[in-house]
């Protein structure tokens, strides 16, 4: 098929196709498609200047469903562009325009890239009709999709198994499972938001309105608010009290702590948890949840003062006992005295510990009848010179250990020195003098958060996808993608879709606002 032509006028950007003196045109379709509005196909517009005739069709602010696919896609953005070719194929029928008038090809596919909606180009030529099955380029689509896997994939298995199925391929069917399909997404995400505001929620009247007031455990056992004894209240079961003793005292101690009776605890696998609540809510499970949650409560708080040391003296002796040695502050016991070594002329106790004690005098080190030779240690190096030399220090470069200058070693260069090193490119954004690195071979600007990797969400002028910048073999360009304010390189707009090179320095305006190209 002869390819396509961009067309820039005004805000607008369009895709151009010249019909050739010896092409039939279908008028009828012709004047449907420009006289008309039809969901899922690009606005139409003719155009004849002496014997040239031209056919427009506007695809301002939107990409090619091929750059949209060229990244993992989220199910809210695929089921988006599926509609968009689902309702082409329906509205084919409703205006009577031939479905091969269809081009069912990623390149002529238009999508918003922040919701997904797609639009087709009908081609209402009679030579250039295709026979391409949509059903096969629906599943051929779907083979090479990349898909977000932080999401549930489930939707993607129903649409290939309509797809892989043996009935024929019906557009409003098609139609009806993506509808399903975003309807269960919907009904999840309000249960999400649901279970959200209710674990929020803060208090449990707000959580549960059936339940407050109610008197929850009254006993009475009427009425579909009655909660089991087991629930409603507890009846403390007699415990051995618990006493706290320091563990490292050999003697046993006295407690001078009072008894705590502990609650008996509940089951784990009688418990309701509050997700289970929330999944299947009633009165009487809410009832029940209420009374658990006080019952575990009150036998957290008696584990808690069952588990609290009796005094704080008791508390200080189990410290005192603990440690081997010394600490100043703390008095040394009878057991740290016994434990000191003394020397047999009765001087001051011989230090056995790894390291010095503040408050004592550092034992004198033992002398031995055969000391060992010492060896000489060389002397630190000078203040300012690096290892083995009287040089200065270089704290921006790696020293070799054991080298150094005029001893023939050859000095390697750094990364940027090398003039074989690749370039490393970014841009400048002039506004604030941001440094924006372009670290990926297509590198996305606009203001839709979930598509570009440099988000400009502060300039209204910014279409959604602005501009690529494009890297391959160590060349850079910049590439307009229908924005509505079009991208200017050193002065000149760009025609959209085509790439134009870049250099050191380039300036580049999005719609209005500037940025310069480096490469270092």
């Amino acid at each position: 098929m002869k390819e396509f032509s961009i067309e820039n006028q005004g805000a607008n950007s369009y895709l151009v196709y010249e019909v050739d003196a010896e092409e039939k045109l279908d008028a009828i379709s012709l004047g449907m498609l420009t006289g008309n509005r039809i969901r899922g196909l690009a606005a139409t517009s003719f155009m004849q200047l002496d014997d040239r005739k031209f056919i427009r069709f506007n695809i301002t602010a939107k990409i090619t469903a091929d750059q949209f696919f060229s990244r993992p896609v989220t199910k809210k953005s695929f089921l988006g562009v599926f509609s968009g070719i689902a309702d082409a194929l329906i509205s084919a029928e409703d205006y009577m325009l031939d479905p091969r008038s269809l081009i069912l090809d990623l390149n002529e596919i238009f999508t918003d890239v922040s919701t997904g909606e797609s639009e087709l180009i009908c081609l209402p030529i009679e030579d250039r009709k295709s026979d391409r099955d949509p059903k096969q380029f629906l599943k051929e689509t779907m083979f090479g999709a990349q898909f977000d896997p932080s999401e549930d994939g489930s939707y993607v298995t129903k649409i290939l198994n309509y797809l892989n199925g043996n009935t024929a391929f019906s557009p409003m069917d098609f139609k009806g499972l993506l509808e399903d399909i975003k309807k269960e997404e919907k009904l999840q995400e309000k249960a999400e938001r649901r279970q959200e505001s209710a674990l929020s929620g803060g208090t449990e009247a707000s959580l549960f309105p059936e339940s407050a007031g109610s008197g929850i455990g009254n006993g009475n056992g009427s009425g579909s608010g009655s909660v089991s004894a087991s629930y409603s209240s507890y009846h403390p079961a007699s415990a051995a009290p618990l006493s706290a003793s320091p563990a490292s005292s050999a003697e046993p101690e006295e407690s001078t702590e009072e008894s705590v009776d502990i609650p008996e605890d509940i089951p784990k696998e009688e418990r309701i948890s509050l997700f289970y609540l929330l999944q299947h809510y009633n009165g009487d499970r809410a009832k029940q949840y209420m009374a658990q949650q006080k019952q575990l409560k009150a036998r957290k708080a008696a584990l808690k003062q069952a588990s609290q040391p009796a005094s704080g003296k008791q508390k200080q002796k189990q410290k005192q006992k603990s440690f081997g040695f010394s600490v100043p502050g703390l008095g040394g016991g009878e057991q740290n005295k016994a434990a000191a070594p003394q020397k047999a002329n009765g001087g001051a106790p011989k230090a056995d510990f790894g390291f010095q004690v503040p408050g004592r005098a550092p034992a004198p080190a033992a002398e031995s009848r055969n000391p060992a030779p010492q060896k000489e240690t060389a002397p630190p190096p000078k203040a300012g010179a690096p290892i083995g030399q009287n040089s200065t220090l270089n704290f921006g470069e790696t020293t070799v250990l054991g080298g150094g200058a005029g001893i023939g070693e050859t000095t390697v260069l750094s990364h940027t020195e090398r003039p074989d090193a690749p370039k490393s490119p970014f841009l400048i954004r002039l506004k604030n003098n941001e440094r924006i690195p372009i670290n990926k071979p297509v590198f996305r600007l606009g203001k839709e958060k979930s598509f570009v990797d440099y988000l400009i969400s502060d300039n209204g002028a910014i279409s959604r996808s602005h501009a690529n910048i494009v890297g391959r073999n160590g060349s850079y360009y910049v590439v307009d993608n229908n924005s509505t304010n079009h991208t200017f390189l050193n002065g000149k707009m760009l025609e959209s879709n085509v790439e134009t090179a870049l250099e050191d320095g380039s300036r580049i305006r999005l719609g209005n606002e500037d940025f310069e190209f480096k490469l270092l």
